[in-house]
């Protein structure tokens, strides 16, 4: 599953299009309260967030995912916006793309969030801590390429 957050009605219409052949089910939310109430009911396998929701932040709902015994403490975040730059946050599973943006850099941008997500395979092929970093079947066609 993924959560879109996004305060423009547009912008989560076309996101969900550009996701509909590798996500699965996707849930939206319109404003920081919304998603914070996806995120109590839902566990997913990424979040991606407008850092300026109206009258809230996307840090807001960062800093939601990421306290102390979050489900969504390792859930990929990409963050995005209209403006330059993007929130002073560092951590390997968040990432920031400038509006406007294509398909294909928006998709990349997931991608290379989920690689970080996925287990890395040890010289006995087996992945590390594969139960708790486990990527969705319909977001593993996004790493693999296929539709």
């Amino acid at each position: 599953m993924i959560l879109i957050i996004d305060d423009d009605p547009e912008i989560r219409e076309l996101l969900g299009d550009f996701l509909e052949d590798f996500s699965g089910t996707l849930h939206y939310a319109e404003s920081v309260p919304q998603a914070l109430s996806r995120l109590q009911k839902h566990h997913f396998q990424f979040v991606v967030c407008d850092l300026v929701l109206g009258a809230g932040h996307g840090d807001n709902v960062f800093n939601y995912m990421r306290k102390k015994g979050s489900v969504h403490k390792k859930t990929p975040v990409l963050f995005i916006s209209g403006q330059k730059e993007g929130p002073a946050v560092q951590d390997e599973l968040c990432s920031f793309l400038a509006k406007p943006f294509s398909q294909e850099s928006f998709l990349e941008e997931i991608k290379a969030l989920l690689a970080k997500k996925t287990p890395q395979k040890n010289d006995k092929g087996q992945g590390e801590n594969q139960a708790k970093s486990a990527v969705h079947p319909h977001l593993k066609k996004l790493l693999s390429g296929k539709k």
